[in-house]
């Protein structure tokens, strides 16, 4: 009450006949509080957009000359192993058809090769060359190289403030996915599942969870562990 004083006092002595409310005056400033609060808000969300950029152009630099949906094509098969195109697509995100053409592209760049079809299987499976393991770890490596340096400027305590942070955030929209596997798996598709695995991805730990009421979708047809 006592910051609301200059202000009716200021009010009177400008203008006796139109003294504002105390109703009116509270509103005023409440309208002020939400408007600076929403403001904030919309500041960190930038902050938000930022960083996914920063992070977005450090990671494609890291695969350079390679396309995004190339690097995570040899990183799934790195996972998985051997791999039908089908299966493949609906964890990078591509079509068969697109995916079908990655792949040969790929394997004209010797990075990876057909095996035989399993018996009873509609699909050729694809799996890595000895040259595509090679470029898989070393785009997996350039990837976490390119992340540390951005989180080089933080100290150990910021770290683990930003660690918690980061596993409630990743696993929020987890549920509201369907499937969640499937979602599990395409936002998983660049990461080195032997640093985060099992209960340590908080993305995978999220679907399991959901899972427990959602019926699972199909594994992809590879030996890789579900991220």
């Amino acid at each position: 009450m006592a910051a609301l004083r200059p202000i009716l006092f200021r009010s009177f002595v400008n203008s006796p006949a139109r003294v504002p409310s105390l109703p009116a005056v509270l509103a005023r400033r409440f309208a002020m509080m939400y408007a600076l609060c929403m403001h904030d808000e919309r500041l960190l969300a930038n902050k938000v957009g930022a960083l996914w950029a920063t992070l977005s152009g450090a990671v494609e630099d890291a695969f350079a000359p390679l396309s995004n949906s190339s690097a995570a094509a040899l990183l799934t098969l790195l996972h998985w192993g051997p791999t039908a195109a089908t299966a493949l697509g609906a964890v990078i995100g591509l079509s068969q058809p697109a995916t079908a053409r990655l792949l040969e592209k790929l394997a004209a760049d010797g990075h990876v090769e057909r095996r035989p079809r399993p018996r009873g299987g509609k699909e050729v499976p694809f799996a890595l060359t000895e040259s595509g393991r090679e470029r898989a770890e070393a785009l997996q490596q350039g990837r976490l190289d390119a992340c540390l340096r951005l989180l080089a400027p933080l100290d150990p305590g910021q770290r683990a403030l930003l660690d918690g942070l980061l596993t409630a955030m990743l696993a929020a929209p987890v549920a509201d996915q369907t499937p969640v596997r499937a979602y599990a798996r395409h936002v998983c598709r660049f990461c080195d599942h032997g640093v985060c695995d099992g209960p340590l991805c908080p993305i995978g730990s999220a679907a399991r969870e959901a899972e427990r009421t959602t019926p699972p979708c199909s594994p992809p047809t590879g030996k890789g562990r579900r991220p």
